[in-house]
């Protein structure tokens, strides 16, 4: 609209302001009308989408269905089989091998605490005995040097 419509305009002037307002809204409602079309499209797209995505969904539903029977199928198999393995195991035998794992531990035990011990008493005992070693070899050689010419 231009600046001379309003009160003191004449009648040409306020009737070039109604048309050009009307023409404005013409290209404003069409280009809302545009922007519909456009929105109607999209959404279809999206409803495309929305029903592959969908039958995605349906598809892995059925495939974990089918897992979880295999997988509980062979859960039950395996625990028939354990259950027949089971039965067969003489529980008397099992006690008599428990006991002499338990004995066979105990020894380990006592033998590996004499051997901490043993070995206490050798590392401390090394340096004096090193000592020794040394100064007897030293006096050896030191004997040899002095006899021969």
């Amino acid at each position: 609209m231009n600046g001379n419509t309003g009160a003191g305009a004449g009648p040409l002037d306020r009737l070039a302001g109604i048309v050009e307002f009307v023409s404005s809204l013409d290209r404003r409602l069409l280009s809302a009308f545009e922007a519909l079309d456009e929105m109607k499209r999209e959404l279809g797209e999206l409803g495309s989408l929305r029903s592959a995505g969908d039958e995605l969904v349906a598809d892995i539903r059925r495939r974990i269905d089918v897992f979880d029977r295999r997988a509980h199928a062979d859960l039950d198999e395996l625990k028939r089989a354990l259950l027949e393995k089971l039965d067969q195991v003489d529980m008397r035998l099992i006690d008599a091998r428990l006991d002499r794992i338990e004995t066979t531990m105990a020894n380990i035990e006592t033998a590996t605490v004499n051997l901490n011990k043993t070995m206490a008493g050798s590392v401390e005992a090394l340096p004096a005995w090193m000592t020794r070693k040394i100064k007897a070899e030293g006096e050896k050689v030191a004997s040899e040097m002095n006899e021969s010419p």
